[in-house]
């Protein structure tokens, strides 16, 4: 349907730098995609990162306190589910408590990217040796 608006959710548990290097791509992102919201899920504290950026929604993770652990990131994904219609993830993180978060969306059908952060490549140039799962 043209016109309707899409929403991403964007995922980046991490330090105030690695959060506040990603607002800018998102802004441009929106610039170019006019029917697109990004809610930008993070620690609560970069929360003014986001002020006055139309159509970029900041969802507060409380990751040390009601967001904790696999009962606080289910009870995360279940009170994002409630407030905003998610369309697609996009995992900036791509760590544990983030796959976490991705899978349970994935599960009820929500298309879900994640970033390659090249560990493997990383650890073979470094001549260490790499996660073989499943083989």
């Amino acid at each position: 349907m043209p016109g309707k608006i899409k929403t991403i959710l964007a995922i980046r548990f991490s330090a105030l730098g690695d959060a506040a290097m990603t607002i800018p791509v998102m802004q441009q992102v929106l610039a170019a995609q006019p029917d697109l919201e990004i809610v930008f899920v993070s620690n609560r504290n970069w929360e003014a990162l986001c002020r006055d950026i139309p159509r970029l929604h900041f969802y507060p993770a409380e990751l040390k306190g009601a967001h904790k652990g696999l009962k606080g990131l289910y009870r995360l994904f279940r009170e994002i589910r409630k407030v905003h219609r998610i369309d697609a993830v996009a995992d900036l993180h791509n760590v544990l408590r983030s796959k976490v978060v991705r899978t349970l969306f994935r599960l009820t059908g929500v298309p879900v990217r994640s970033i390659d952060k090249g560990r493997d490549e990383k650890r073979r140039s470094h001549g260490k040796k790499t996660k073989n799962c499943g083989s």
